[in-house]
């Protein structure tokens, strides 16, 4: 199992903001009003809303921005939570700059603290994780969890390992899409006003 922690977190709206945001820092999640079209119809191309909802009901994550050759409209690249099957291949396209369904109205951000991150299963099979991978020499001390883990995949060698290390992953991806969707709930959730000077912009901080 893997825990996330931030150093600090907040919002950025608008089309240039949210641009630049993702360009130095990367992907950020950002609420939107779903409709009966976009949920049930879409399939490819620039969707774009002709019925004006502004109601938010939706959380989605912005990772680019281009403009589509075919009719020239500038859109957003946009990863849903729906599964592969949806869209194109789990992902969309929205027109870009003119706030369609919201969803360039309050984007979140946060800035990953990877020091503080718990340990997770591995091979051999406990090491210390970070973002970016796995790392050989665990720094910090081990938890009850993961001693009891190691301790039953060491029982278990010879008969289930295998199987076992295969059930062990799927609760970490499952534990880690878990705490990933509980943080974007907290985010939406926990709002306060206050000025960032490290990132340019309309931004707000989230304590």
């Amino acid at each position: 199992m893997v825990k996330y922690f931030s150093k600090d977190q907040g919002t950025v709206s608008g089309e240039e903001n949210i641009m630049r945001e993702i360009m130095e820092y990367g992907p950020v999640a950002c609420p939107m009003a779903d409709t009966d079209e976009f949920s049930y119809d879409y399939t490819h191309g620039v969707f774009e809303d002709k019925t004006g909802k502004t109601e938010i009901n939706h959380m989605v994550e912005v990772v680019g921005w281009g403009v589509d050759k075919d009719s020239g409209k500038k859109y957003w690249h946009v990863r849903n939570s729906w599964g592969t099957y949806w869209g194109m291949n789990g992902f969309f396209k929205i027109i870009r700059g003119v706030n369609n369904v919201m969803i360039e109205s309050e984007c979140y951000w946060m800035s990953p603290d990877i020091s503080m991150e718990t340990l997770v299963l591995g091979d051999n099979p406990v090491l210390v994780g970070d973002m970016y991978g796995l790392m050989d020499n665990p720094d910090t001390q081990e938890s009850s969890f993961q001693q009891s883990l190691q301790g039953s995949l060491a029982e278990d060698n010879g008969n289930a390992g295998n199987s076992t290390i295969s059930q062990w992953v799927s609760y970490v991806v499952v534990g880690g899409v878990g705490i990933l969707v509980g943080f974007l709930v907290s985010l939406f959730t926990r709002r306060n006003q206050q000025g960032i000077p490290n990132r340019a912009g309309p931004y707000d901080i989230i304590n």
